[in-house]
């Protein structure tokens, strides 16, 4: 996909920002929807400082508000991209769980595992890479 650049960005002088900034720019470059929903998915975290996921088997504060503003968001996200859109029960756990982790953990017996030659994975990470580069634009926009 090609993009015409802008003609200016301002960014505050913020390391994280213009971290997340760069991670969503790769996710624009990246020809595979697999890198591209790592790529956001990386843009989000640094969007609300996630380290870790969890500390002793708990979410910690920052998954959890990432995680809030995925729920909040990406139902209406994922509405304007399709007449018939995909409804889990929580965005952020199908993100997480059924592409982030399916994407980085690549055999996962019993849960879902990605196959980067079947059409059907690849066009379902296509549709979660639209819906993840929205809400990690809208994001950084906030920040």
């Amino acid at each position: 996909m090609l993009k015409d650049a802008p003609r200016h960005v301002t960014v505050v002088d913020e390391p994280a920002l213009q971290r997340s900034l760069g991670l969503y720019r790769e996710g624009l470059n990246a020809a595979s929807p697999f890198y591209r929903c790592l790529a956001y998915r990386g843009a989000l975290d640094v969007v609300f400082n996630v380290t870790h996921e969890t500390r002793s088997g708990r979410a910690t504060a920052e998954a959890t508000r990432r995680d809030a503003y995925v729920d909040a968001n990406a139902p209406a996200v994922a509405a304007r991209l399709t007449r018939t859109p995909p409804s889990p029960s929580s965005w952020a756990s199908y993100l997480r769980d059924d592409v982030r982790n399916a994407i980085s953990h690549v055999l996962r017996p019993g849960r879902r595992e990605v196959d980067v030659d079947d059409p059907s994975d690849r066009k379902r990470l296509d549709f979660d890479s639209s819906v993840s580069r929205k809400l990690a634009r809208a994001a950084i926009k906030e920040r």
